[in-house]
């Protein structure tokens, strides 16, 4: 009995542990992407990892990722798609020659390099801006999405443009994306969500983020997105997606 106590203390620790490390890094840089800081959580748990084997290790880390998706409010197929991949990545690599210790040294190597090009995505996704954003362009986007302003700033640099940004209920996560234009000199309108319909018509196109894309080729997104791609089709207005390649999740809505 005290020795399943203390397995089961351990075990407690061991994982809030984890969601503190998680939980810190989303409080100090809250621009990292939730799917980049639960990478960045993993790779903690690699470095404080005291498993035996290579199996155990893998355990261990399967286990993280689901207290992960289970125990934070914030995005799951965020989450989930992130470390899929994280994991698919640092294993690719044939281990068997390794002892332990090297093995989690080759691990931490190869986890860096994937985290690298996750911190890299929103500058190349940027740089595709100048293919369809020109001067005198409107932009209608909706709700908050770090990638999506990342590319509007990035724009800035050639075009001359508005932004139309809806306001985004229940949490009016809209104000922040319009105050944040135009703090880096964008101008920016906060508009209803009920008026997406209304002000297509003096929109040039449509861009948004999405917290994962699907195996059907969907997006995940803020509810509201789809009235969007509703009305942004039935009145001939082109649609982007500004979306990072780790958010593609292995998951098939029915």
């Amino acid at each position: 009995m005290t020795n399943d106590s203390s397995l089961s203390n351990n075990q407690n620790m061991h994982d809030a542990t984890i969601l503190r490390y998680f939980t810190s890094v989303r409080e100090q840089e809250p621009e990292t992407s939730v799917a980049t800081t639960a990478i960045r959580t993993l790779l903690d748990v690699i470095k404080r990892s005291s498993a035996g084997t290579l199996s155990e290790l893998t355990v261990e880390l399967k286990s993280a990722v689901q207290l992960l998706i289970t125990h934070t409010d914030s995005s799951i197929p965020s989450v989930k798609s992130g470390c899929e991949l994280f994991l698919r990545f640092i294993t690719l690599a044939v281990f068997d020659a390794f002892g332990i210790d090297e093995c989690r040294q080759k691990l931490m190597e190869r986890g860096q390099i994937f985290l690298n090009r996750t911190l890299l995505a929103r500058q190349r996704i940027s740089q595709h801006s100048q293919e369809f954003i020109v001067d005198g362009s409107v932009i209608l986007t909706h709700s908050y999405s770090r990638v999506v302003l990342a590319l509007l700033k990035y724009a800035s640099n050639f075009a001359r443009f508005k932004v139309l940004v809806t306001q985004s209920e229940p949490d009016k996560s809209g104000l922040k994306m319009r105050d944040e234009l135009e703090a880096i000199g964008i101008p920016a309108i906060c508009i209803l969500d009920a008026s997406v319909a209304c002000m297509m018509e003096q929109v040039t196109l449509v861009l948004v983020g999405a917290e994962a894309v699907v195996e059907s080729g969907g997006i995940i997104n803020k509810i509201g997105t789809y009235n969007l791609a509703i009305a942004a089709r039935e009145m001939n207005k082109p649609l982007y997606v500004a979306v990072e390649s780790f958010k593609f999740v292995r998951f098939y809505p029915l």
